[in-house]
């Protein structure tokens, strides 16, 4: 099945038919990467073999605003205070995930913000589209293919050992299409949607409470 990523946006580029700020969603098939525009209504394929690089960066998780420390005159003052500061806290706090894909192909650069998964999460999730991707580069597999002759030729390989490598890494069955196809889904189900704050956030069935709000995560929506 195709990796879909979701509500993702345009954060420039050239050579594309894409433009700054606009929503697309980035399906990633056997052969070719696609960028749907829902209102336009027109899809840019990509064709694996004319990717030069597909990269994932970006600082992640990002918390912005709070920093009220409270304050008042006397004990009862600054209790106050401390409350009401902490009410702001979290009301004024915003919590995203910043969370970028470029792509370098013979056309051009396209540059994508996804706010599904942080950068590791994602690259994880994209391990068979990476390993496709590799085999549609003939000097990587011929580079390849010349360290397992060399090894045999130093007599660290026998030469039935290397065939098979050799044999394994040009088939077209280790292209990594079988992987893709059994790829799990990009969101995995520890990925949750803290009940309060709304954030996304990683956290597994013994957790308890949000770490970014600090609330319980009883009737926390799983991600789909």
């Amino acid at each position: 099945m195709p990796i879909v990523l979701a509500d993702c946006t345009v954060l420039g580029g050239s050579g594309h038919p894409v433009a700054a700020g606009e929503s697309v969603t980035v399906r990633f098939g056997e052969d070719t990467v696609e960028l749907e525009h829902p209102h336009r209504g027109v899809t840019d394929k990509i064709h694996y073999a004319e990717i030069l690089e597909c990269a994932i960066g970006g600082p992640g998780t990002v918390t912005t605003g709070g920093g009220f420390i409270g304050g008042g005159f006397g004990v009862a003052g600054a209790l106050e205070g401390i409350a009401i500061s902490s009410v702001l806290n979290l009301l004024t706090t915003r919590t995203r995930v910043l969370t970028m894909i470029h792509f370098s192909t013979h056309r051009g650069e396209v540059f994508i913000h996804y706010g599904g998964l942080e950068p590791g999460a994602l690259r994880i999730a994209l391990s068979a589209v990476f390993t496709r991707l590799r085999h549609f580069n003939p000097s990587w597999i011929e580079e390849r293919v010349r360290r397992l002759e060399a090894l045999q030729a130093q007599e660290l390989l026998s030469a039935e050992h290397t065939e098979r490598l050799i044999k394994e890494l040009t088939s077209p069955d280790s292209s990594g299409s079988s992987l893709l196809a059994a790829a799990p889904p990009v969101a995995p189900s520890e990925w949750i949607k803290c009940p309060h704050c709304g954030q996304l956030i990683r956290s597994g069935p013994q957790d308890v409470k949000c770490y970014l709000c600090g609330r319980g995560l009883t009737g926390r929506a799983e991600v789909s």
